[in-house]
This record gives C-alpha cells, sequence and structure tokens, in this order.
C-alpha cells in the first residue's frame, strides 16, 4: 500500500484557527432566574419564553445563532416565541419545497457573511440583523454553517459533536463564540429510563455527565481549543467517552428477509415484505408521508374515472412521526385514505391499520401543515391550495416509459436496444454469458408490444396501423379491453413468448434473459398471477389470443403460471419430475437460497442446464435488471430512427 504524505500544519494562524477554533461550552439554566413572585406581580415566564429570550438578547445582529432541539415540537415552540423576519425554521417534518426554501434562506445567509469576510478574521456580515436558525437534528449533518452562537439541548454525545461542530466552523469568531447547553423541563416524564424525545435516557445521562466535564474544561480555560479541551475530556473519561461512540445495535435484515424483499410484488394475501424494522427499528418517531388534495372529505376523492388530478409526487409529501399521525391527529377524525393498487382508487383506512412507510392522502381542509412551520397537526392549519386527486403513481398497467415525442418502430426500438446492451456488457466486461443473457433480453424486451391489445391502445390511423410500433406521442394508460380484464403488462406477454422459446426451441441463450425481459420495468418479477376478476390472464396479458404477431408469430406459453404442474414420479416415489416447469422454481433457480451455499451446487428445478447463470443471489440479479433498464432508456431516449406525423 501506498503511504499518504502527513502535512503538518504548523503555526499558521489561519489554519490553526480554522482547524482548531475554540468553542467554549456552558450550561444554561433557566430555572436559575426564577425568583418568588410577588401577590401582583406579573407572572414568571415560562422555560420556553425565558429560553427564547435569552437567544434573542445574546444573540449578535450580523452573525449566526443556531438553536437545536431534540423535538419538532420544541423547535416549532421556539420559533413561534423568536419569531420575527430574522428567523427561520429547519426540521424534517415539511414538505420538500418549504424545507428546501427555508434551508437556502439558511445558506444564502451564510454566503454573504462569509463573501464579505474572506481574508478577514471577522465574522459579521455589516447592516445585517443576522439570522436565528431553529432546527432539530437536520442541521447535525451536511449544512456548511459557522454560528457564533450555539445553543444546544442535551443529546447523546455524537449528536453533541455534530451539534458544536456548527459552532465558530470557519474559525472567525475565536474570542467571541460560545455554546450554551440546555434540557427541556422533563414534566410529562412517566418514568427514569423513558426516552426522551427521539433518544434514549441511558444515552443522555451518559452524555451529560461529559458535557458536564466539558463545560468544567472550558470555566477553567475558557481560552483552551476544542481539540485540546477534547483531549482533556478523553485522559479523564477514556471510557465513557468510547462508550458514548459505540454504535447502537439496531435489527439488520437476515439472508432470507433479504431474498424476500427482492419480490416486488404483494403476496398470496395482498401484503409487502415489511421493511419498517431495519429502517427506523421500533422507534416511535417512525414516520408516514402525507400529502393533500382539494375534495369533499365526506364524499371521498371518487372513484378511478373522477381521479383527474396529478400523480402524488414526493417533493408535496410530509414526513410525519406514525404516533403523532395516528393517535393525536387521526383520534376522532375517522379514516386516512391509502392508494389500492388493485381497485385503483383511494381507499378509507383506520387509524390503526397505519403503518411506517405508507403513503396517506387527506383533503385541504383536514388541515394540519403550515408553510412556515411544517407539520402542526391543527386543523387550523391548511394549504392555501391543492389540486385535485388523482392516482397515486404510474399504475400496473401504466405505461409511461412508451411515451415519445414521436413514434418509433418496435423494430428500430429493439435494435437500437441490442446495440446499447452490448455496449454497455462489453465496457463492463460481463461473463461471456452473462452477457449474452443481458443483450437478448434487450432484444426481446418489448416485443409483447406487438399484441392487438397493445397496439390497438395507439392513436394510429390510416396506413399506420400496418406497422407495430414501441413508442408514440401522448400515449398514457391502455384502456381496459374488457370490463373484467385490466390492461396487459407487455413485458410479461414478451417474457411468456421467451419462455416458449426457451423450452420449446432450445436457442443458445441462457434463461437468465427470460427473468430480464420480465423486469426491465420492475412491475414483473418474482410473480406471475391474474390480474382480472375471472383469473384468465397473466398480469392482464389474456390466455387468446396465445400468439404474438411478431416475427412469424411467436407462442406464448401460459403454463408458467399454473399452480402446481404436472410430471411422473420415479419408481421409488422419491423424486419428481415436472413435465412443465413453474415461474416460481424458475426464479428459485436464478436467485438461489437464502442458506449458505453448499460445495456442490443442487441440479436446478426449471433451467435446461446447470452451466447456465444461476444461484446469483438478489444483488447480482438487481444488478443485471438495472443493466436492461439502461439500454432500454439509452434506447429510448436516442432512438436510430424517427416517424414524424
Amino acid at each position: 500500500l501506498t503511504t499518504l504524505p502527513v502535512l503538518e500544519v504548523g503555526d499558521e494562524p489561519k489554519a490553526v484557527a480554522r482547524l482548531n477554533p475554540t468553542r467554549p461550552v456552558s450550561f444554561w439554566r433557566g430555572s436559575e432566574a426564577k425568583t418568588k413572585a410577588k401577590k401582583k406581580s406579573p407572572p414568571a415566564p415560562t422555560f420556553d419564553e425565558a429560553l427564547a429570550a435569552a437567544i434573542r438578547a445574546d444573540h449578535t445582529p450580523g452573525t449566526l445563532s443556531l438553536v437545536v432541539c431534540n423535538s419538532v415540537k420544541a423547535a416549532q415552540q421556539l420559533y413561534r416565541l423568536l419569531g420575527g423576519e430574522n428567523a427561520v425554521l429547519l426540521t424534517s417534518r415539511f414538505r420538500r419545497g418549504d424545507r428546501d426554501k427555508h434551508t437556502k434562506r439558511l445558506l444564502a445567509f451564510e454566503q454573504k457573511r462569509k463573501a464579505h469576510n474572506q481574508g478577514s478574521g471577522d465574522d459579521t456580515l455589516p447592516d445585517s440583523p443576522g439570522l436565528i436558525c431553529i432546527s432539530t437534528q437536520v442541521v447535525e449533518a451536511g449544512v456548511d454553517i459557522s454560528a457564533r452562537r450555539l445553543w444546544l439541548e442535551a443529546a447523546p454525545w455524537p449528536s453533541a459533536l455534530q451539534r458544536f461542530g456548527r459552532l465558530n466552523r470557519d474559525g472567525r469568531a475565536d474570542g467571541k463564540a460560545k455554546a450554551f447547553v440546555f434540557q427541556w423541563p422533563d414534566e410529562g416524564r412517566k418514568g427514569k429510563g423513558q426516552p426522551i424525545g427521539p433518544y434514549d435516557a441511558k444515552d443522555l445521562e451518559a452524555s451529560l455527565k461529559l458535557l458536564i466535564k466539558l463545560a468544567a474544561i472550558y470555566e477553567a480555560e475558557p481560552k483552551i481549543r476544542a481539540k485540546a479541551a477534547l483531549d482533556q475530556l478523553r485522559d479523564s473519561c477514556a471510557a465513557a467517552m468510547d462508550a458514548a461512540l459505540k454504535p447502537k445495535e439496531e435489527p439488520f435484515p437476515r439472508a432470507m428477509d433479504v431474498h424476500g424483499l427482492f419480490s416486488s410484488e404483494p403476496d398470496l394475501f395482498g401484503g409487502f415484505t415489511d421493511v419498517s424494522p431495519w429502517v427506523r427499528g421500533d422507534d416511535k418517531n417512525a414516520d408516514v408521508t402525507v400529502f393533500w388534495r382539494e375534495f369533499d372529505a365526506k364524499k371521498g376523492p371518487g372513484k378511478t374515472a373522477d381521479l383527474t388530478g396529478p400523480a402524488f409526487d414526493v417533493g408535496e409529501g410530509c414526513a410525519v412521526a406514525i404516533h403523532r399521525f395516528r393517535d393525536d391527529f387521526l383520534s376522532g377524525r375517522g379514516r386516512a385514505l391509502v392508494w389500492d393498487e388493485r381497485s385503483e382508487t383511494w381507499s378509507s383506512t383506520w387509524a390503526s391499520e397505519i403503518c411506517p412507510g405508507m403513503v396517506v392522502m387527506l383533503p385541504r381542509a383536514a388541515g394540519g401543515y403550515s408553510a412556515s412551520l411544517g407539520w402542526t397537526g391543527q386543523s387550523a392549519d391548511k394549504l392555501d391550495t391543492a389540486p385535485p386527486p388523482g392516482r397515486f403513481s404510474d399504475t400496473f398497467e401504466g405505461d409511461a416509459a412508451s411515451e415519445h415525442a414521436e413514434w418509433v418502430t418496435l423494430e428500430t426500438h429493439l435494435a437500437d436496444a441490442k446495440v446499447a446492451a452490448s455496449r454497455i456488457t462489453k465496457a463492463l466486461q460481463l461473463d461471456s454469458a452473462i452477457q449474452t443473457a443481458v443483450v437478448t433480453a434487450a432484444e426481446w424486451h418489448d416485443i409483447g408490444k406487438s399484441h392487438s391489445i397493445w397496439q390497438a391502445a395507439l392513436p394510429t390511423t390510416g396506413e399506420m396501423t400496418a406497422q407495430l410500433w414501441a413508442k408514440a406521442p401522448s400515449f398514457k394508460c391502455l384502456p381496459r379491453p374488457s370490463p373484467n380484464k385490466p390492461c396487459i403488462r407487455h413485458e410479461a406477454a414478451s417474457a411468456l413468448a421467451a419462455w416458449s422459446h426457451y423450452f420449446a426451441d432450445r436457442p443458445g441463450w441462457p434463461g437468465l434473459a427470460v427473468f430480464l425481459i420480465a423486469c426491465h420495468h420492475g412491475k414483473v418479477r418474482t410473480a406471475l398471477y391474474a390480474r382480472g376478476d375471472d383469473g384468465e390472464d397473466i398480469c392482464g396479458v389474456p390466455k387468446e389470443p396465445a400468439i404474438l404477431p411478431w416475427n412469424g408469430g411467436m407462442p406464448m406459453d401460459f403454463s408458467c403460471a399454473a399452480v402446481g404442474t404436472g410430471g411422473e414420479f420415479s419408481e421409488d416415489g422419491l423424486t419428481f419430475t415436472p413435465a412443465s416447469p413453474g415461474w416460481t422454481a424458475f426464479v428459485a433457480d436464478l436467485l438461489g437460497g437464502w442458506e449458505l451455499r453448499p460445495q456442490e451446487s443442487p441440479p436446478p428445478n426449471a433451467l435446461r442446464a446447470a452451466t447456465e447463470p444461476r444461484l446469483l443471489g438478489p444483488f447480482a440479479l438487481a444488478y443485471l435488471e438495472s443493466l436492461i433498464c439502461a439500454a432500454d432508456i439509452q434506447a429510448s431516449q436516442n432512438p436510430s430512427q424517427v416517424r414524424h406525423v
């Protein structure tokens, strides 16, 4: 290994100030200012009122004062009390646009302040009231700001260190910067050891001991630099610091869970693998996402035909702690609305059925959100406007990727995709069998678009109907062929034809290609199931006609989706040889089991040969899926031939 050179900073004043600034710390205790009130004297200020007054009084015009709270509720309350034109609030409970607006305001002030003081030792922006930023943990990392004053609520040691890093970050406030640690009154605590905000009590207690010792160091040596202060602290509290910095044990997905997460389709009961234990564990602050639309709350958003508004956009969603939404907001209000993919309607759901990670729609009149405060849960706080309700997103039947400014034939698109896949796989120097699978999948991926139902949905006229098309302008969603049969997934039709060719004609490409054909839109992967009420389809593809009008006629094999299969048992009855393999066995061959693989791999269940690419695991399959998607995207964005109509 090459040893990297060590650069010595030396005694250069600017470098020392930047890399090792002064960050004095002390505790602010609101209760110390309280005195016994006389009968006719005004009531003593509450803790939050006293804290807000201290922050305002200690703020220096032209500089940044940063206040970091442990909870959104506390940050919102301080913002209400501080208010004014020179205050801004940052929390995780804003819609993206509002949060970006507030963040840009903070960064714009800091940019002006730094630009004015470039090359000087000053940290003040003249003729400016400065800025007071009240925030939660969102400011701990990824935000390059340098505050003269830091007010931080006592937090676990790693979080406290992150917050200290925002004090005098550029070293221009040496001799002026200071941090104040405060503790919100623990009124309402249920008992010892109960969580305080998002943190465990024991983590806070351990951090407080370190913070008290750090404050004592600064009291004895007010001008000591940050690194020297932490070195002193480590000399006396090394074990406590190491324990406070040790990562917490968190739930993690097992191998069998990862395999379950690989499936994006609902199971037999209509559910999905629950990811919440690994996203936020059992934290009561695990989130749901809420957004608003304009509709009558009593009548509801209407049926599918009434959903003419825009689909949900992540930028308009507001993250809300599930207990705040379920217990505080929905309590007494009845139900919320979540998207039911099978019925393609917004379904009314009880509060008890809301789970972490869900996206929930509310009528605008229900309120709960303020552009300046974020999520409040108060019905009086409402958006000024909201569009009418629409579908949740591009539905199972939707085919937005087939929209193009101009017309592109199916033959052209498949040829372009093959070229793109060849270029990608050669550049990556993949194994020859893998390259063959990806390139073949690209060449076949959209042959299902030749299906008469898919072509009939295109806005073709006259002579255009004699040609098979892959891309068309203004192509939104395929109409249902009949009331009880949904629109087809063209990639499922492509895979059914490729399946038939793979087993009947035994081409020279591996079965992996069939899987990549099926999954290139992410809506068909590990399961093939009926979408229509009569159950006589596969992902919307009807069993008649059973031949795609492509390349002289491509038969589709529907047997792979059957539950169970025919076959023969051996004479001793110990083995069974299926006559027609199923999709589940096929995917199992490619995916492999979640257990440790034995030295000798078992024979394949459905693949024709054990020498084909198989037992790839979820990550390799996901990677290969991304390659076929990339080839499709490149071909779609840069077609070699287009027809202008």
